[in-house]
C-alpha cells in the first residue's frame, strides 16, 4: 500500500509510519527529516513525494538509532542525497555496529543483538552540527534546532514553521502503558529535555511513534511520569545492596513486563544503568563492589 503525505502547514507534512518522517518544503523542493528503518520505507518516501511533485534535497536526522536512520543508504544511492545529523551521532550513522557494540558493554556483540532494529545500513555523513547552533541552514531552509538529549547523546528535535519533529523524546501512553521502560541513555539529560520541552509552544509536535499532537502538555507529563515510576522502584529497593541484573528482573516480574529476547533484555538494561546513573548524579544513589560485583544502594542521608 503507497503511504501519502499528511500535511500539517502549507510547507509541512509527515509520512504516518512507525517511524514517522517529517516533510519540510520550500519551491518543490523537500528536506526529508528522518527515513525510517530500512530501505523499504525508503521507497516508500521517495513515492510519497513524487505523488506531490516534490523533490528531495536533504536528509536531516534527529539521531542515530536505526529506525531513524535505516533508510539512508537507499536515498543517497539513488538520490545522492547530502546527510545532516548532529555531530555525536555521526560516527553511529557511518558505523551502525557502534550501537549493538555499545549496548554489548563495549565488548563485540553476539549475531543475534546484531540485526536491523539495533544495526542500520550505513550511510555518509554529510555535514554536522551541534544542537545549540539553534539553526540549520541548507539551500533556501532555515531550521531550528532544538536539543533534546537523553534518548540518545544529541538527539535534536526539528522545528519549522510552527512544527516540531520531536523525534523520540515523546512516546505515546500505549507503548509506556506496554512496555513501561522508555529507551534513555541519560536520564537526567531526558528529563531536562522534557522540561524544555514543557515550555515550548508549538502549533504541532510530532513524535516520532504516535500522531502529532496539537497539545503535548499532557504527552510530557505521562512521559515524566514514566521515569518517575523506574526512579521510585530502584530507590524503594535498594535499601539492601542490589545489582543491576536484580533490579531490572524483579522490576520486570512485577509489573509484567515481558523480557524474553537479547534485544529486549540489553535494551532495558541499558535503561536501567542510565536510571542508576543519574540518580548517583543527584545524589541518591551509591555503588560499590561487592563480593565480586557491582552494586547499588540508597545514599545514607545525613541526621544534620
Amino acid at each position: 500500500m503507497q503511504l501519502k503525505l499528511k500535511w500539517l502547514t502549507k510547507s509541512v507534512a509527515f509520512l504516518p509510519a512507525p517511524v514517522n518522517t517529517g516533510v519540510l518544503v520550500q519551491q518543490g523542493k523537500a528536506v526529508v527529516v528522518d527515513t525510517g528503518l530500512d530501505k523499504d520505507h525508503a521507497n516508500k518516501i521517495l513515492k510519497a513525494l513524487e505523488a506531490e511533485n516534490l523533490t528531495p534535497v536533504a536528509i536531516v536526522n534527529t539521531h542515530s538509532h536505526a529506525d531513524h536512520c535505516g533508510g539512508n543508504a537507499q536515498l543517497q544511492h539513488k538520490r545522492d542525497l547530502p546527510v545532516f545529523a548532529p555531530r555525536l551521532e555521526k560516527p553511529f550513522i557511518e558505523a551502525p555496529y557502534l550501537e549493538a557494540f555499545g549496548l554489548f558493554g563495549a565488548a563485540h556483540p553476539p549475531a543475534a543483538l546484531q540485526n536491523k532494529f539495533l544495526k542500520a545500513k550505513p550511510s555518509q555523513v554529510t555535514g554536522i552540527f551541534e544542537p545549540e547552533d539553534q539553526f540549520w541552514q541548507w539551500e533556501d531552509f532555515q531550521v531550528s534546532l532544538v536539543p533534546l538529549p537523553g534518548h540518545s547523546p544529541q538527539q535534536t528535535g526539528i522545528l519549522y514553521e510552527g512544527v516540531l519533529f520531536a523525534a523520540d523524546v515523546l512516546l505515546g501512553a500505549d507503548y509506556l502503558d506496554k512496555h513501561l521502560i522508555p529507551f534513555n541513555s541519560d536520564v537526567v539529560r531526558h528529563r531536562e529535555s522534557l522540561n524544555r520541552l514543557k515550555k515550548m509552544a508549538v502549533d504541532w509536535c510530532v513524535p516520532a511513534h504516535g500522531i502529532p499532537m496539537e497539545d503535548h502538555l499532557p504527552a510530557v507529563e505521562r512521559n515524566l511520569n514514566a521515569l518517575d515510576l523506574i526512579d521510585q522502584w530502584i530507590l524503594s529497593n535498594t535499601g539492601q545492596p542490589a545489582t543491576l541484573d536484580h533490579l531490572l528482573s524483579q522490576f520486570c516480574s512485577h509489573h509484567g513486563v515481558a523480557m524474553e529476547t537479547i534485544t529486549q533484555y540489553h535494551l532495558y538494561r541499558t535503561t536501567f544503568a542510565a536510571h542508576a546513573s543519574g540518580l548517583v548524579e543527584t545524589g541518591n544513589l551509591s555503588h560499590r563492589v561487592l563480593d565480586g560485583g557491582l552494586v547499588w544502594e540508597v545514599t545514607p542521608r545525613s541526621s544534620t
